[in-house]
């Protein structure tokens, strides 16, 4: 094996693992919104797992998908009183985004 084709073959491992990942958070995207609303812990979990996906983010649509997550994600954390924002939030202080 040449390192030509050993570069070929980690580039397409690469894209093949960008590629489910983006299928995944397609996944998590229609689960999310089949009721018509974002909550901010469904907007936390999927900035969490965006983070840790980070090949999402250089590719269409994880790279729209982590955009608006984060803008999301920016302006919930303004709003939160500095001495919660590092305890996790209650299900019942959630607010919903509505999408129509």
């Amino acid at each position: 094996m040449t390192p030509d084709d050993s570069y070929s073959t980690s580039m397409l491992i690469a894209k093949h693992k960008t590629n489910r990942a983006i299928e995944h958070l397609m996944g998590l995207i229609t689960g999310l919104v089949a009721d018509g609303q974002l909550n901010d812990l469904e907007i936390i979990m999927l900035s969490t797992w965006v983070a840790s996906h980070p090949e999402v983010i250089n590719e269409y649509p994880g790279s729209v998908i982590a955009m608006k997550v984060n803008e999301i994600l920016n302006r919930l954390l303004k709003y939160l009183p500095p001495c919660t924002r590092r305890q996790p939030l209650k299900r019942s202080s959630l607010v919903p985004y509505h999408y129509h």
